[in-house]
């Protein structure tokens, strides 16, 4: 469960996945909108308040760093996918709460 208030992802049988604040971030942002595409142009922009360069890989290996945290949660399921010359996407379904 993400706890946006609190900044916070909770373990179903509890506990707390530490975070850093950038991987907070990106992961409210892609669950704030399941199945939507982003751009590694619009994470850049929205994550890191810079221009997207594409000798840049600090948007992929925040991702990487984030889907291997979620991984150990649930090594069955990939949370964030990449989509071929598009960009990332949240997988699971989101139910508000």
């Amino acid at each position: 469960m993400l706890d946006l208030p609190a900044r916070a992802l909770l373990r179903e049988e509890g506990g707390e996945i530490h975070l850093t604040s950038r991987e907070f971030e990106l992961l409210a942002l892609l669950a704030g909108r399941p199945r939507q595409v982003f751009t590694r142009e619009v994470l850049s922009e929205e994550l890191l308040g810079r221009e997207w360069n594409p000798a840049d890989r600090s948007i992929d290996v925040l991702v990487a760093r984030l889907r291997r945290k979620l991984r150990q949660h649930d090594p069955t399921r990939d949370f964030i996918v990449g989509v071929r010359n598009a960009g990332y996407k949240f997988t699971a379904a989101v139910e508000p709460g």
